[in-house]
């Protein structure tokens, strides 16, 4: 639907963008956008010893895994099968964390105009 226009004669303009710098921020305006910074740092700080975590506990598992087949052959079976299910369920974890977090960085992005 194409909006009414009061003066045909007359285009519209297109709005001209102001730099950052020439817009006085409040002091709570910067300090919100401090914290805003420091929360963005330890979210990241907290998603890289998660996603750190899991690969070092399945490294662990692996490991494990390895010394139990040589020193029980009969029984390596159905611990392979085992840590596999475990090991498929680790990443898939890993994926849905990065997913996750990818996706509040894209929606926090489009939120604030910045991607």
């Amino acid at each position: 639907m194409q909006k009414h226009n009061p003066y045909p004669s007359r285009k519209s303009t297109k709005t001209i963008p102001i730099p950052k710098s020439h817009i006085p921020r409040t002091q709570s305006e910067l300090q919100l956008g401090e914290e805003h910074a420091i929360a963005e740092w330890r979210d990241n700080r907290m998603f890289q010893r998660l996603v750190n975590g899991i690969w070092e506990k399945r490294r662990q598992n692996r490991r494990v895994h390895v010394q139990n087949m040589l020193s029980n052959p009969d029984e390596s079976n159905l611990a392979l099968q085992n840590d596999l299910s475990r090991d498929m369920h680790s990443q898939r974890i890993i994926e849905s964390i990065i997913w996750s977090r990818n996706k509040d960085l894209s929606d926090h992005g489009h939120e604030n105009g910045t991607i």
